[in-house]
C-alpha cells in the first residue's frame, strides 16, 4: 500500500480525543469549484456532468493551474493505511510530506464530449499532464482522481488513459467524503485522501512517457519533434476511440447551455432561437418527456395545449423534471434525442415546449418543426 491510501474505515464508532478535532469534506457538489483545505490538499469539484462539459473543465484546469503558483505550506500526508483511530494517537502518525497534492472529484458524465475528437481528448491529457508539472519544487504536483461507481464503470477507458499519466483514479467512498483532515492538539493537521486504487492504466500506451517527450522537444524548440509526437498520439487516440464500446445517450443532470437558450428565446432573443434550433438538430443528449402510460412497451406521450396549439412537452435534464414534474418520477419520463422529438410533432402537426425552472415559476419556449426545417435548409442539412 502506498502512502495514498485511504485509512480503513473499520470502526463503527470513534471517540476523537480532547485536544483533536476531525474534519470531512465532501468531493461532489452541485456546481465546479476548487478550495485549498486547511491541511493544504487543494480539492477541485467538477459538478456534476452537462451540455459544456469541455469549457467547465477548461476553465476549472486554468483555476487549479493559477491556484498551484500561488504559495502554500506542503500536505502532511497519513503514509500508512490503516483505521481512523489510528490518526487520533498521542504519537503523531508516519507522514509524508509533499509539496502539492490537487484530489479532484469527478462526476458522472463530466467526461463526455472530451472524447468526440482526438484533439480534444489529447488536450484533455495535456491538461492533467501540465497540472502534474506545475511546481514550486523539483518535485512533482500529486494528483488523486475520485469517482463514483456507476461512473467508474462508464468512463473506464478513458479514465484508464488518465491513469497512464501515473494518476491515482479511486472510488469515492459510499459517503461522498474526499479528504479527511486531523487537527492535532499542537495544531498541526494530517490530511488523508479517500477512496482505494480501482484502475490500472492502459497496457501499450503511455500517456506519462509520451508527454514527457513533448516536454524535453519543446524545451529545445523542436518543432519537428513536437509534430511528429503530437502526430503519432493523435494516431494511437483514434485507434483507442474506434475500438471503444458504444452507449447509448443518457440525459443530462443539468443542461446549463440548454436551459440557458431556452430561457433567452422565451424571452425574445432571436439570436438564442437559432442556437436553440442549432443544438436541437446537432445534439443527441435525450430530452425528458413526461408520459402517460405505457402501451406495447412503448410511452405515450402526455400533449398539452399551447395557445390553441396541441404540444409535446420536454424537458432539458434531470433537475428540471425532478422540479417541475415531481410526480412523474424517472420512471415516468421517456427518454428520446431531440430530433426524434421533432420527427415525430412534425408527422402529428405538434409543437415542442421546452420547459425549465425560472426564477418566478417555469420558464417555456416554443419550438416549431417549420422553424427547425427553415433552420435546417439554410444550413444545409436535411430534414
Amino acid at each position: 500500500m502506498g502512502f495514498l491510501d485511504w485509512f480503513r474505515r473499520d470502526d463503527a464508532f470513534v471517540r476523537v480525543p480532547d485536544g483533536f478535532l476531525v474534519k470531512t469534506w465532501p468531493g461532489e457538489l452541485d456546481a465546479p469549484s476548487f478550495t485549498y483545505l486547511d491541511g493544504g490538499v487543494l480539492l477541485a469539484s467538477t459538478g456534476p456532468g452537462g451540455d459544456m462539459n469541455v469549457e467547465v473543465l477548461r476553465a476549472l484546469f486554468d483555476a487549479v493551474e493559477k491556484a498551484l503558483l500561488r504559495p502554500h505550506a506542503p500536505v502532511r500526508l497519513a503514509a500508512k493505511r490503516g483505521p481512523l483511530s489510528s490518526m487520533l494517537r498521542t504519537e503523531e502518525p508516519e507522514l509524508a510530506l509533499i509539496d502539492s497534492v490537487v484530489a479532484w472529484t469527478l462526476q458522472d458524465g463530466i467526461l463526455d464530449g472530451w472524447s468526440e475528437t482526438t484533439l480534444l481528448l489529447q488536450e484533455l491529457l495535456r491538461r492533467f499532464h501540465r497540472v502534474g508539472s506545475e511546481r514550486r519544487s523539483v518535485e512533482r504536483t500529486v494528483q488523486v482522481i475520485l469517482v463514483r461507481k456507476s461512473f467508474l464503470d462508464d468512463a473506464s477507458w478513458m479514465l484508464r488513459l488518465i491513469r497512464g499519466l501515473r494518476i491515482d483514479v479511486r472510488e469515492l467512498v459510499p459517503d461522498g467524503t474526499a479528504v479527511v483532515e486531523v487537527q492535532r492538539p499542537d495544531g498541526a493537521i494530517v490530511s488523508a485522501l479517500a477512496g482505494a486504487p480501482a484502475l490500472e492504466e492502459v497496457v501499450g500506451f503511455e500517456p506519462s512517457l509520451r508527454n514527457a517527450k513533448r516536454d524535453l522537444a519543446e524545451a529545445r524548440g523542436d518543432r519537428a519533434a513536437l509534430e511528429r509526437l503530437d502526430e503519432e498520439e493523435r494516431r494511437e487516440l483514434e485507434r483507442i476511440i474506434r475500438s471503444r464500446p458504444l452507449k447509448r445517450p443518457r440525459p443530462l443532470v443539468h443542461a446549463l447551455l440548454l436551459r440557458s437558450l431556452i430561457v433567452q428565446s422565451a424571452g425574445g432573443d432571436v439570436g438564442s432561437r437559432e442556437k436553440l434550433h442549432r443544438y436541437l438538430l446537432e445534439r443527441t443528449t435525450p430530452l425528458l418527456i413526461p408520459t402517460l402510460r405505457m402501451s406495447g412497451g412503448l410511452a405515450q406521450s402526455a400533449l398539452e395545449a399551447v395557445g390553441g396549439e396541441r404540444a409535446i412537452a420536454a424537458f432539458p435534464d434531470v433537475l428540471s423534471a425532478r422540479q417541475l414534474a415531481p410526480s412523474e418520477g424517472e420512471g415516468q419520463l421517456a427518454m428520446m434525442p431531440p430530433i426524434e422529438v421533432l420527427d415525430i410533432a412534425r408527422g402529428a402537426n405538434l409543437v415542442l415546449v421546452l420547459k425549465v425552472p425560472g426564477k418566478d415559476g417555469p420558464v417555456s419556449a416554443i419550438v416549431r418543426t417549420a422553424e427547425i426545417d427553415a433552420h435546417a435548409s439554410g444550413q444545409g442539412r436535411p430534414n
